[in-house]
């Protein structure tokens, strides 16, 4: 086998078992489906000269190999697996990856928009530290962008990566798409959102008086709910999260006109307002 040095040497590309190895399984893979641009982690950049003579003796042309270091955390480890446990979007890891081979951050979120825009060059540091700062701001630019088949998929492998069945099991009964859409935000604030009405987890912040009513209204129409609240004297923006904390179980989230119409279209307004009654008389101090 060809190597980049003047004198050739054997390369092993099959395991005694019958499988290929690695460097192998790749070559191939870039022969066949016509792989003509190749990005990967600097340290896969041994493996280059074997893959080119691989590709050379099938007849076909080697890719363009470019190489990115190594994202690491504060501690110095390996951080990608954790960043996906930690809500980070998988569209918010392509972007920030993506964004050092582009001309501009155009908002990429497939490799067919990347293919199309890439600039591509090598960076040949080992290790790279996170810029959490910057794949925060990342986050919330993408929550934007995504559809709502998308918004809901990674609510589901999140709720699986956290063994939270009944979130996964209300996202089964319930289309939550619409919602998320409506309210676009980064996975972590979807997850507290949909984790509280489908746990029916109302949060400690006690409603202010004149909630039992308001909830009986709610019944008729969010709009009269909200009247009766600035009529008795709360302020528009207390109201609210009045609103909120009955339909979601937070004080912050979407809009309570959202909120009340999606439940009343997923026909669930009777049961979430049950568990709102529920949770008043569990309180301390008059409510009523």
């Amino acid at each position: 086998m060809p190597t980049a040095g003047a004198v050739s040497e054997s390369i092993r590309i099959m395991r005694t078992n019958g499988w290929p190895l690695w460097h192998f399984a790749s070559a191939i893979d870039d022969f066949d489906t016509g792989v003509n641009l190749c990005v990967r982690g600097v340290d896969k950049c041994s493996a280059e000269p074997v893959q080119r003579a691989i590709v050379n003796a099938l007849g076909g042309t080697p890719p363009s190999f470019y190489y990115l270091p190594k994202l690491i955390g504060d501690q110095g480890t390996d951080r990608v697996q954790d960043l996906l446990r930690t809500c980070l979007r998988r569209a918010t890891l392509f972007e920030y990856i993506a964004s050092s081979l582009l001309r501009k951050n155009f908002g990429c979120t497939s490799f067919e928009m990347l293919s199309s825009r890439v600039e591509v060059r090598s960076d040949r540091r080992s290790k790279i530290l996170l810029d959490h700062k910057y794949l925060a701001k990342l986050d919330r630019q993408v929550s934007t962008r995504l559809d709502s088949t998308t918004l809901t998929d990674d609510l589901e492998l999140h709720c699986r990566s956290l063994d939270d069945t009944i979130t996964s099991d209300y996202l089964a009964t319930h289309d939550v798409g619409a919602l998320l859409t409506a309210y676009p935000r980064p996975l972590d604030v979807h997850y507290e959102l949909v984790s509280a009405m489908a746990h029916e987890r109302f949060s400690h912040v006690t409603p202010p008086i004149g909630v039992s009513a308001t909830v009986s209204l709610l019944e008729r129409s969010a709009q009269d709910a909200f009247e009766h609240l600035v009529r008795t004297g709360t302020r528009p923006t207390e109201a609210h999260c009045t609103l909120r904390w009955i339909l979601c179980g937070l004080s912050t989230g979407p809009d309570f006109h959202s909120l009340w119409n999606w439940h009343r279209d997923q026909g669930t307004l009777d049961h979430r307002l049950a568990a709102a009654r529920r949770t008043i008389t569990e309180l301390p101090g008059d409510v009523s």
